[in-house]
C-alpha cells in the first residue's frame, strides 16, 4: 500500500492526528499490525524524521519531505509505503 499525507508540525508538536485523515484507522492493515504501524507513522509525523524498517513484522517506509513554515513550525509531506507482513518461514 502506498499513500501520502501532509503535516504541519507547530513548534515541535503535531496537532493534526492521523485519525483525522483515516477516521476508521488504517483499515487495510490487519488488527495485529494496525496499532504499531499507526504509532510509527505518528512518531515520524511528530519528529519530521524519515523511517525505513520493520514494524510488527511489516515493512514500513516513511519518506519525510520537510520545509520550514515560520519560526519553529515545519510543514512536511510524508510518502508512506507499507508492505505485506513477513509471515513466511524457512523450510526445515
Amino acid at each position: 500500500m502506498r499513500f501520502g499525507i501532509g503535516s504541519l508540525i507547530e513548534a515541535g508538536r503535531q496537532r493534526h492526528l492521523l485519525s483525522e485523515e483515516f477516521p476508521h484507522g488504517l483499515a487495510f492493515l490487519t488488527e495485529a499490525v494496525r496499532g504499531p504501524v499507526t504509532e510509527r507513522i505518528e512518531q515520524s509525523r511528530r519528529s519530521g524524521i524519515s523511517f525505513t524498517g520493520i514494524v510488527a513484522g511489516t515493512i514500513v517506509l516513511i519518506d519525510a519531505d520537510l520545509g520550514a513554515a515560520k519560526g519553529d513550525d515545519l510543514v512536511a509531506y510524508f510518502h508512506i509505503q507499507i508492505g505485506a507482513p513477513l509471515t513466511a518461514t524457512l523450510p526445515i
